[in-house]
């Protein structure tokens, strides 16, 4: 039936994707596309290509099977295909485009999982287009929409270099020591402990520093 074929892609494509056998992937559901391009699974298909093509960094081809999913009655992967364009097209060094893409996807899926890596990554699009405020409005979103910790770092970072950069060096510590006192016991942490350690180096406080990594080492 249908829903079992669509099922069993499901299954095959997400084991793929867990080996890191994107290649592997890429080869298996061209060769189903040739036989089921025009069945209901086809939706199936076209994602998990264009999300293997994706990861391999094979951009163009991964516009053009998330474009089919997009554009397919089955809204199933629509959400997620329309965040992935963009991340390709960003790989494709069209940054204003991809900027356009992520707003429209956060106005038409506000709810979405992906709204947090959305807002990270739109706030990278923007800082690369100088517009740093923006950029720092969406980081400051990212909170708000995950508790994942990795997304959460990578948002304070951010945050943390262009408090920096504009010399607001205290908040930009108390940002830093409010999220190791919170996630210290994970690994997260690490690349934010080792920001606030290259602060306190930066101010000549190199014994500061070495307390900070000490104790990241020691959790």
């Amino acid at each position: 039936s249908s829903s079992a074929a669509q099922l069993l892609l499901f299954k095959h494509a997400v084991a793929r994707l867990t080996k890191f056998e994107n290649q592997e992937l890429i080869h298996d559901f061209q060769t189903y596309r040739k036989s089921y391009e025009d069945a209901k699974c086809a939706v199936i298909i076209h994602y998990f290509l264009g999300l293997a093509y994706l990861i391999e960094q094979e951009n163009e081809s991964a516009v053009v099977y998330l474009d089919k999913v997009i554009v397919d009655p089955n809204p199933r992967f629509r959400s997620d295909a329309s965040f992935r364009k963009a991340q390709a097209v960003l790989g494709l060094d069209e940054i204003e485009e991809s900027r356009d893409l992520i707003e429209q996807f956060i106005a038409e899926y506000p709810n979405n999982p992906l709204r947090a890596e959305a807002e990270l990554t739109l706030g990278n699009v923007v800082d690369m287009l100088g517009e740093v405020d923006n950029a720092l409005r969406h980081y400051y979103l990212v909170e708000q929409h995950t508790e994942d910790r990795q997304l959460l770092a990578q948002a304070e970072l951010k945050i943390s270099r262009i408090l920096i950069d504009r010399r607001q060096v205290d908040e930009a510590v108390a940002r830093l020591q409010a999220f190791i006192e919170e996630h210290g016991d994970f690994p997260e942490s690490i690349p934010v402990s080792a920001a606030l350690a290259t602060i306190y180096t930066d101010a000549d406080q190199p014994r500061v520093a070495l307390g900070v990594l000490k104790r990241s080492l020691d959790q």
